[in-house]
């Protein structure tokens, strides 16, 4: 499956999908896959990383645009959960 960050990443929280978007609190990664295979997994199961719910509130990430990617954050993110 291809993801266009880009995309995902300019969408507008005030138009986004609420009924598409995942809630967090269901995503369970596999701690037991390598580090891509890791992000592979949780990306497949959030679909777009830039927005998620948390119960009925809408949450949009983002992060300064000299600092890491969104891939090393997640990357970051899942490997603390080992």
């Amino acid at each position: 499956m291809t993801y266009d960050l880009e995309t995902m990443k300019s969408e507008d929280i005030r138009t986004v999908n609420f009924a598409e978007l995942i809630d967090i609190s269901t995503v369970k990664v596999n701690t037991d896959l390598p580090p891509n295979e890791k992000i592979r997994n949780f990306i497949e199961q959030v679909k777009n990383p830039y927005f998620f719910r948390v119960d009925n509130i809408v949450v949009k990430t983002s992060h300064a645009e000299e600092g890491e990617s969104i891939t090393e954050l997640v990357q970051t993110c899942l490997l603390a959960q080992i």
